[in-house]
Protein backbone atom coordinates (compact mmCIF):
# COMPACT_ATOMS: atom_id res chain seq x y z
CA UNK A 1 0.00 0.00 0.00
CA UNK A 2 1.15 3.59 -0.65
CA UNK A 3 -0.16 6.57 0.63
CA UNK A 4 -1.10 9.66 -1.90
CA UNK A 5 -2.93 11.59 0.73
CA UNK A 6 -2.98 15.30 -0.65
CA UNK A 7 -4.79 18.60 1.49
CA UNK A 8 -7.39 16.94 3.66
CA UNK A 9 -8.74 13.90 1.55
CA UNK A 10 -6.87 10.33 2.51
CA UNK A 11 -6.06 8.27 -0.43
CA UNK A 12 -4.31 5.57 -0.39
CA UNK A 13 -3.32 2.89 -3.76
CA UNK A 14 -3.30 -0.92 -2.45
CA UNK A 15 -1.45 -3.55 -4.91
CA UNK A 16 -4.21 -6.17 -5.68
CA UNK A 17 -2.27 -8.65 -8.14
CA UNK A 18 -2.85 -12.25 -7.63
CA UNK A 19 -4.80 -11.77 -4.85
CA UNK A 20 -8.26 -13.12 -6.55
CA UNK A 21 -8.34 -16.59 -5.16
CA UNK A 22 -8.26 -15.03 -1.65
CA UNK A 23 -10.32 -11.90 -1.89
CA UNK A 24 -12.08 -12.44 -4.89
CA UNK A 25 -12.48 -10.41 -8.15
CA UNK A 26 -11.60 -7.09 -8.71
CA UNK A 27 -15.51 -5.94 -8.28
CA UNK A 28 -16.09 -7.87 -4.97
CA UNK A 29 -12.82 -6.80 -3.62
CA UNK A 30 -13.59 -3.21 -4.16
CA UNK A 31 -17.16 -3.30 -2.77
CA UNK A 32 -15.96 -4.84 0.48
CA UNK A 33 -13.62 -2.30 1.01
CA UNK A 34 -16.11 0.33 0.43
CA UNK A 35 -18.27 -1.50 2.89
CA UNK A 36 -15.82 -1.44 5.74
CA UNK A 37 -14.84 2.96 4.96
CA UNK A 38 -18.89 3.11 5.21
CA UNK A 39 -18.49 1.33 8.51
CA UNK A 40 -16.32 3.79 9.97
CA UNK A 41 -18.52 6.73 9.61
CA UNK A 42 -16.61 7.66 6.52
CA UNK A 43 -17.82 8.62 2.92
CA UNK A 44 -15.21 7.87 -0.09
CA UNK A 45 -15.01 6.07 -3.85
CA UNK A 46 -12.61 3.55 -5.04
CA UNK A 47 -10.99 2.93 -8.38
CA UNK A 48 -9.87 -0.32 -9.38
CA UNK A 49 -7.52 -0.04 -12.66
CA UNK A 50 -3.73 -1.65 -13.86
CA UNK A 51 -2.02 1.48 -14.18
CA UNK A 52 -1.21 3.14 -10.67
CA UNK A 53 -1.15 6.45 -12.00
CA UNK A 54 -4.56 6.25 -13.58
CA UNK A 55 -6.02 4.58 -10.30
CA UNK A 56 -5.23 7.76 -8.42
CA UNK A 57 -6.73 10.11 -11.47
CA UNK A 58 -9.97 8.00 -11.52
CA UNK A 59 -10.17 8.22 -7.89
CA UNK A 60 -9.72 11.69 -7.84
CA UNK A 61 -12.25 12.78 -10.66
CA UNK A 62 -14.75 10.26 -9.16
CA UNK A 63 -17.85 13.17 -9.32
CA UNK A 64 -19.78 11.20 -6.67
CA UNK A 65 -19.34 9.28 -2.96
CA UNK A 66 -19.98 5.88 -2.30
CA UNK A 67 -19.05 5.11 -6.29
CA UNK A 68 -17.20 2.59 -7.92
CA UNK A 69 -14.99 2.81 -11.06
CA UNK A 70 -13.81 -0.48 -12.74
CA UNK A 71 -11.20 -0.31 -15.52
CA UNK A 72 -10.26 -3.81 -18.00
CA UNK A 73 -6.55 -3.74 -18.75
CA UNK A 74 -5.70 -1.41 -21.48
CA UNK A 75 -8.63 0.63 -21.38
CA UNK A 76 -6.59 3.28 -19.01
CA UNK A 77 -6.58 5.73 -21.92
CA UNK A 78 -10.08 5.76 -22.66
CA UNK A 79 -11.32 6.01 -19.01
CA UNK A 80 -8.97 9.03 -18.60
CA UNK A 81 -11.22 11.14 -21.55
CA UNK A 82 -13.32 13.30 -19.53
CA UNK A 83 -10.56 14.34 -16.72
CA UNK A 84 -9.17 17.50 -16.21
CA UNK A 85 -5.70 18.30 -16.16
CA UNK A 86 -5.87 19.38 -12.42
CA UNK A 87 -5.43 15.77 -11.81
CA UNK A 88 -2.03 16.04 -13.13
CA UNK A 89 -1.00 18.40 -10.25
CA UNK A 90 0.56 20.76 -12.89
CA UNK A 91 3.19 23.01 -11.77
CA UNK A 92 1.95 27.18 -12.32
CA UNK A 93 3.84 27.21 -15.31
CA UNK A 94 3.07 24.11 -17.26
CA UNK A 95 -0.81 25.00 -16.20
CA UNK A 96 -0.17 28.56 -18.42
CA UNK A 97 1.62 26.75 -21.09
CA UNK A 98 -1.19 24.58 -21.45
CA UNK A 99 -4.46 26.95 -21.21
CA UNK A 100 -2.51 29.10 -24.00
CA UNK A 101 -2.63 25.90 -26.16
CA UNK A 102 -6.33 25.62 -25.13
CA UNK A 103 -5.68 22.26 -23.50
CA UNK A 104 -8.21 21.35 -20.87
CA UNK A 105 -8.63 17.33 -20.60
CA UNK A 106 -6.71 14.32 -20.71
CA UNK A 107 -7.71 13.19 -24.03
CA UNK A 108 -6.90 16.83 -25.39
CA UNK A 109 -3.16 16.07 -23.41
CA UNK A 110 -2.85 12.51 -24.88
CA UNK A 111 -4.14 13.75 -28.21
CA UNK A 112 -0.66 15.93 -28.87
CA UNK A 113 2.68 15.18 -31.02
CA UNK A 114 5.28 13.27 -28.08
CA UNK A 115 7.97 14.94 -30.21
CA UNK A 116 6.66 18.45 -30.64
CA UNK A 117 5.64 18.40 -26.85
CA UNK A 118 9.36 17.19 -26.16
CA UNK A 119 10.55 19.70 -28.15
CA UNK A 120 8.74 22.90 -26.47
CA UNK A 121 8.54 21.14 -22.67
CA UNK A 122 11.53 18.79 -22.45
CA UNK A 123 10.98 15.27 -20.60
CA UNK A 124 8.25 16.42 -18.08
CA UNK A 125 6.15 16.98 -21.37
CA UNK A 126 6.42 13.50 -22.09
CA UNK A 127 6.21 12.04 -18.79
CA UNK A 128 2.49 14.21 -18.92
CA UNK A 129 1.81 12.22 -22.00
CA UNK A 130 2.53 8.78 -20.76
CA UNK A 131 0.19 10.36 -17.63
CA UNK A 132 -2.46 11.10 -19.75
CA UNK A 133 -2.09 8.32 -21.49
CA UNK A 134 -2.25 5.74 -18.65
CA UNK A 135 1.09 4.25 -19.59
CA UNK A 136 3.92 5.65 -16.89
CA UNK A 137 4.63 2.74 -15.16
CA UNK A 138 5.18 3.23 -11.13
CA UNK A 139 7.10 1.04 -8.38
CA UNK A 140 5.43 1.48 -5.01
CA UNK A 141 7.01 2.74 -2.78
CA UNK A 142 5.65 1.53 0.58
CA UNK A 143 6.21 3.37 4.00
CA UNK A 144 4.61 1.73 7.17
CA UNK A 145 3.57 4.53 9.52
CA UNK A 146 4.95 4.05 13.11
CA UNK A 147 2.91 1.59 15.27
CA UNK A 148 0.76 3.82 18.36
CA UNK A 149 -2.08 2.84 20.24
CA UNK A 150 -2.75 6.23 20.87
CA UNK A 151 -6.48 8.52 20.03
CA UNK A 152 -7.06 12.07 20.83
CA UNK A 153 -10.93 13.85 20.71
CA UNK A 154 -11.80 17.56 21.12
CA UNK A 155 -15.04 17.73 22.63
CA UNK A 156 -17.73 20.44 20.54
CA UNK A 157 -19.14 21.05 24.32
CA UNK A 158 -17.81 20.50 28.34
CA UNK A 159 -19.26 17.12 29.38
CA UNK A 160 -20.09 16.08 32.65
CA UNK A 161 -22.09 13.10 32.44
CA UNK A 162 -19.74 9.80 32.91
CA UNK A 163 -22.06 8.06 30.37
CA UNK A 164 -21.25 10.51 28.01
CA UNK A 165 -17.67 10.55 28.10
CA UNK A 166 -17.96 6.74 27.81
CA UNK A 167 -19.81 6.84 24.56
CA UNK A 168 -16.94 8.57 23.38
CA UNK A 169 -14.49 6.15 24.53
CA UNK A 170 -15.95 3.40 23.10
CA UNK A 171 -15.63 4.96 19.49
CA UNK A 172 -11.63 5.62 19.92
CA UNK A 173 -11.57 1.94 21.96
CA UNK A 174 -12.86 0.37 18.89
CA UNK A 175 -9.87 1.92 16.85
CA UNK A 176 -7.42 1.00 19.70
CA UNK A 177 -8.63 -2.55 19.43
CA UNK A 178 -8.84 -2.41 15.65
CA UNK A 179 -4.66 -1.52 15.29
CA UNK A 180 -3.69 -4.00 18.33
CA UNK A 181 -5.58 -7.16 16.33
CA UNK A 182 -3.84 -5.91 13.01
CA UNK A 183 -0.51 -6.82 15.00
CA UNK A 184 -1.80 -9.80 16.99
CA UNK A 185 -1.62 -7.72 19.85
CA UNK A 186 -4.25 -7.27 22.86
CA UNK A 187 -3.84 -4.17 24.89
CA UNK A 188 -2.56 -5.01 27.99
CA UNK A 189 -3.41 -1.08 29.90
CA UNK A 190 -5.07 1.99 28.98
CA UNK A 191 -4.35 5.29 30.17
CA UNK A 192 -7.07 8.43 29.61
CA UNK A 193 -6.07 11.60 29.85
CA UNK A 194 -9.17 14.28 29.89
CA UNK A 195 -8.65 18.12 29.55
CA UNK A 196 -10.72 19.79 32.06
CA UNK A 197 -12.42 23.62 32.35
CA UNK A 198 -9.77 25.87 33.69
CA UNK A 199 -6.49 24.19 32.47
CA UNK A 200 -6.36 21.20 34.26
CA UNK A 201 -5.36 17.31 33.23
CA UNK A 202 -6.81 14.28 35.27
CA UNK A 203 -5.06 11.24 34.18
CA UNK A 204 -6.08 7.51 35.45
CA UNK A 205 -4.71 4.38 34.51
CA UNK A 206 -6.36 1.31 33.76
CA UNK A 207 -4.95 -2.38 33.80
CA UNK A 208 -6.77 -5.88 34.24
CA UNK A 209 -5.22 -8.97 35.02
CA UNK A 210 -4.50 -10.02 31.42
CA UNK A 211 -4.36 -8.21 27.85
CA UNK A 212 -7.86 -8.34 26.49
CA UNK A 213 -9.56 -7.09 23.35
CA UNK A 214 -12.51 -7.02 24.97
CA UNK A 215 -14.36 -3.68 24.43
CA UNK A 216 -17.51 -4.19 26.88
CA UNK A 217 -14.88 -5.19 29.58
CA UNK A 218 -12.26 -2.14 29.17
CA UNK A 219 -15.68 0.08 29.37
CA UNK A 220 -16.74 -1.59 32.31
CA UNK A 221 -13.17 -1.05 34.36
CA UNK A 222 -12.70 2.69 33.18
CA UNK A 223 -16.46 3.13 34.10
CA UNK A 224 -15.83 2.19 37.86
CA UNK A 225 -12.58 3.88 37.70
CA UNK A 226 -13.81 7.16 36.47
CA UNK A 227 -16.97 6.58 38.97
CA UNK A 228 -14.55 5.45 42.00
CA UNK A 229 -12.13 8.41 40.79
CA UNK A 230 -14.54 11.49 38.98
CA UNK A 231 -12.91 14.31 37.77
CA UNK A 232 -13.19 17.59 39.54
CA UNK A 233 -14.51 19.87 36.44
CA UNK A 234 -16.30 19.35 32.98
CA UNK A 235 -14.68 17.34 30.23
CA UNK A 236 -12.67 19.27 27.02
CA UNK A 237 -11.04 16.67 25.22
CA UNK A 238 -9.80 13.16 26.56
CA UNK A 239 -7.17 11.52 24.76
CA UNK A 240 -6.83 7.78 25.32
CA UNK A 241 -3.60 5.90 24.98
CA UNK A 242 -2.55 2.01 25.16
CA UNK A 243 0.15 -0.14 26.03
CA UNK A 244 0.52 -3.52 23.93
CA UNK A 245 0.19 -6.93 25.46
CA UNK A 246 0.65 -10.23 23.83
CA UNK A 247 -2.23 -12.63 23.10
CA UNK A 248 -0.87 -15.91 23.59
CA UNK A 249 -0.73 -17.66 26.64
CA UNK A 250 0.52 -21.20 25.88
CA UNK A 251 3.94 -22.01 23.45
CA UNK A 252 2.45 -24.73 21.42
CA UNK A 253 4.16 -27.03 18.78
CA UNK A 254 4.56 -25.32 15.21
CA UNK A 255 1.87 -28.38 13.83
CA UNK A 256 -0.14 -28.81 16.48
CA UNK A 257 -3.55 -27.18 17.20
CA UNK A 258 -4.94 -25.55 20.84
CA UNK A 259 -7.71 -28.53 20.75
CA UNK A 260 -5.17 -31.38 20.22
CA UNK A 261 -2.30 -29.83 22.86
CA UNK A 262 -5.28 -29.96 24.91
CA UNK A 263 -6.37 -33.37 24.30
CA UNK A 264 -2.87 -34.36 24.28
CA UNK A 265 -1.86 -33.24 27.72
CA UNK A 266 -5.43 -34.34 29.41
CA UNK A 267 -3.74 -38.09 27.88
CA UNK A 268 -0.79 -37.88 29.77
CA UNK A 269 -2.45 -36.67 32.95
CA UNK A 270 -4.95 -39.83 32.43
CA UNK A 271 -1.63 -42.31 31.94
CA UNK A 272 0.24 -40.44 34.26
CA UNK A 273 -2.93 -41.34 37.36
CA UNK A 274 -2.90 -45.15 36.05
CA UNK A 275 0.96 -45.61 36.33
CA UNK A 276 0.84 -44.45 40.22
CA UNK A 277 -1.74 -46.71 41.40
Amino acid sequence: MEDRSEDYAFLCVIDIAGTEKLLGPPEVLAHSLLNQVKALGITGCVAVCSNFHSAVFLAKGLASASSIKIVPPGKESSALTSLPLTVLDLTPEQAETFSLWGISTLQMLAALPEKELIARMGQEGRRLRQLACGELPHLFQPVEAAFALEEHVELDSPVELLDSLLFVASVMLDQLILRAKARILALASTTITLSLEGGQTYTRVVRPALPTNDKQLWIKLLHLDLEAHPPCAAILSLALMAEPGSTSKVQLGLFLSPASRTDATRHYSCQHTRDRR
